[in-house]
Parts: C-alpha cells; structure tokens; sequence
C-alpha cells in the first residue's frame, strides 16, 4: 500500500500474531522507558477490515521517557509522521509523537507506533475502543462497513478516509470509555443511601444506596452515578462489580450498576430494582448477565416431529424465537409476545416444559436462555429486519445446525418430552 492511499483486508490470524510478536518486541526494545505497549487498530479484531499497517500505542512513565522511547525507534528506523503523507487515527495531543516504520521498498507503512504518556487519556481510549469493538461483534460490523464505504470512496486519499473514519471513532468513545468498566471493581461513595429522600424529590424515596464511583471520572462525563444493588441496609460506601451501564437518551448522563462480588442479576432484574428513578428516562442497558426468554415450536408430520428455527438477521445465525423479558413481565408472557413478534404465530404453551440452559458469550457476557415448547399447524411470517428465514427442521437436522452451541439442548430436551409424552 503506498503512502497516502488506502486498501483494506479482512482478519488475518498471522496478521495478528504478527501484531502480539511485535508488540513483544517493542516491549523488550523500550524497556523501562515504556510502561504498556497495546496492539490496537483493525489488525487487532476479528471483524473490522484494516489497512496492512500494525498499529500500536505505547504509554511512557514521563516526558523525558517520551523522549527516549522516540529516540530508539528513530535509531531502528522508524520515521515521525512529519516525513511520511500519512496522517494519524487521532489528533496528536500536545507531546505524542506518531512514528512509522517504512516496509523494506520504502513505499508501504509496515508499523505505526504512538507514543504517549501512560494514563493518558489517549492511552486509555486506544485500548478501551479495542476492547468495545472486541467485545461487541455488532459494533464491529457497523465500524467495518463505514470503513470498507470510505476506502472506495477515498481509494488515493488516505486524510479524507481517517477523517471519516475519526467521525466514527469519537462519536463510539464515550460508550467504549463506559464499556471497558464492565466486570471491573470499583469503590462507590454513597452520598443518597437507602431510605433519603431526594433533595428535589419529596416524594421520592431511595430503596437502594445510590453514589458516584470514588476518585473516578471518565473525561467529559462529569460525576457518574451508580446503582448500588445487593444491599439491604443503608452503607457510606462500598465496593462491588460493574455489572451493567444504562445510558439515558438525551444528554442525561450515564449510571453504572454496581453489585456484590459474585451476585449476577440479568436486564429485568436490574430494572425492577432501578425502576424508581429510571422510568424518568428513556435509556438503553449494557449489562453482563443476559436473560432470553423462548419457545421450542413444533409441529407433528407424516415423518415426525419438525421444530422451527429462525435465522437471525445480524448475527446469521440459526436459533429458536426467542427475545429478553421486559420489565414487569413474566417468563411464560415473554415466550408468547417473543413467538408473536418474531413469527406472527400465537402459540400456547405445553404444559409441564421449562427448560433452561447457561453459557459464556466471550469476552465478558454470560447467557441464560429459558425455552417453553409449543405446537403450531402453521408457517411462520417473518419480519426481514429481524428475521432472515426459517426452517422446519428434524431433530438430527437441528444438532447438524446447531453444532456445538448450547441451544440445540433445548430442542434435545422437547423431543424427548415429546416422545415421553407420546
């Protein structure tokens, strides 16, 4: 790739090995002068496309070790920005340095290594918008697409192809900022525990301890509040687990929800709890322990029983309807609203079957999926948007699908139910 233009490949694993062995090497080179050094960029995800080019961030203790760590990469022949028509991801702040390393022809950016000082806020969003867009797959695949819209449309200018993309990146970092606090410790100061009364709010009493996380702030987000759950009497502070992060539409702010190490409480859950205030405001949730509600739907044929599977529209994946239970709601209504909305069929439940199955959604989540089974004598209408196609499928067809996943224990479950029952 010649500097200033711009060709993207997909993932590569011997790029991204390629990526950890450098990184290990840079560590090694810089020595004390560097306190971390990251792989960051689209070589360092699965599911974004990126230019050849290995990035890296490098956090320095101390200016005069900025310096230092420059020095050497110069001496192994790396070149600053200045000499390259190459512009960065990101504004260089006061004192970060941006430095390339030419591949053997001198005509493609083999490396690029920022150096800045450890802690930094730049540090910081570097690796927590590596962690959002590992941890999230769906955010990856929207960041891809903008990428792959703007490297055919800037094919020969790689400053309006990073502008564009830099749009994106700022717009994504204040969640990624949130996002990366997931399953972290954190000390909270309680300044509202449980049983005050709202300084505005006469009428609002507080049934949980409530506070900012202490001596912490992400930049630009002013104090944060935090939900403190799995205490039944008033504390002045305390510490626990992020577990899940509600962004209220707006520009009303952020809460963290905070729990005893160990407790796992799912989306309906924590909004049962924090209900009180939040139904003030129209807010999304981030939370690490997922709960779906579903069915099993059958049908009994000439050659046996088929059970309905729906290929899911984001992730392309094959699955039973399934859905999360929304505030207030019962398992066994969710199940029915979830068939509804993702089929167009009303299916009643089989009396007697409840089946549920636990499993790790990499990198941090974890999974909790509840199936009640039902008989239908239709075809379903599917919603494009959320449902790309269905298949009546056998029970051998179903565990050839499904491979390895979890949820083809629920359809194991229903056909032997059903045989039992027959």
């Amino acid at each position: 790739m010649e500097f200033g233009t711009v060709a993207l490949a997909f993932y590569d694993r011997d790029r991204l090995e390629s990526g950890k062995r450098e990184a290990s090497a840079l560590r090694r080179a810089l020595g004390n002068f560097a306190s971390g050094v990251e792989h960051i960029g689209g070589t360092s995800l699965r599911f974004v496309p990126s230019t050849p080019t290995l990035d890296f961030v490098v956090g320095c203790p101390s200016s005069s070790a900025l310096s230092e760590c420059e020095k050497i990469l110069r001496a192994d022949g790396y070149l600053p920005a200045s000499e390259c028509s190459f512009p960065g991801g990101f504004d260089l702040s006061d004192g970060d340095i941006l430095l390339f390393r030419p591949s053997d022809d001198g005509k493609t950016a083999a490396r690029s290594v920022r150096l800045t000082l450890a802690g930094s806020r730049v540090y910081e969003d570097c690796v927590a918008l590596r962690a959002y867009l590992f941890g999230r797959p769906d955010v990856s695949r929207e960041y891809a697409a903008l990428k792959g819209k703007l490297s055919a449309d800037y094919p020969n200018d790689r400053a309006a192809y990073e502008r564009g993309k830099s749009e994106w990146i700022r717009n994504a970092l204040p969640i990624a900022r949130h996002w990366s606090r997931l399953g972290k410790t954190v000390t909270v100061t309680v300044d509202r525990p449980m049983g005050s009364v709202h300084p505005d709010r006469p009428d609002l009493v507080y049934p949980i301890n409530c506070g900012y996380p202490k001596d912490l702030s992400l930049p630009g987000e002013g104090r944060l509040g935090v939900y403190v759950l799995g205490v039944s009497h008033p504390v002045t502070t305390f510490t626990g687990r992020v577990i899940a992060l509600l962004f209220r539409e707006n520009g009303e702010g952020v809460r963290w929800v905070v729990a005893p190490q160990g407790r796992e409480y799912d989306q309906a859950r924590i909004y049962s709890e924090v209900w009180f205030r939040e139904r003030d405001f129209k807010s999304t949730m981030e939370h690490l322990y997922h709960r779906s509600v579903g069915m099993v739907v059958y049908r009994n044929t000439a050659s046996g029983y088929r059970y309905l599977l729906l290929r899911e529209s984001r992730s392309q994946g094959w699955s039973i309807p399934k859905g999360h239970m929304e505030y207030g709601e019962t398992e066994l209504a969710t199940a029915i609203r979830e068939v509804r909305e993702e089929t167009g069929l009303d299916c009643t439940p089989v009396p007697g079957f409840r089946r549920e199955v636990t499993y790790p959604i990499p990198p941090i989540y974890k999974k909790t999926l509840v199936a009640f089974l039902a008989p239908t004598d239709r075809n379903p209408t599917v919603q494009p948007e959320e449902i790309s196609g269905y298949r009546w499928v056998s029970q051998n067809e179903a565990n050839r699908m499904l491979g390895g996943r979890r949820i083809v224990d629920l359809i194991n479950a229903a056909a032997g139910f059903l045989e039992n029952k027959k």
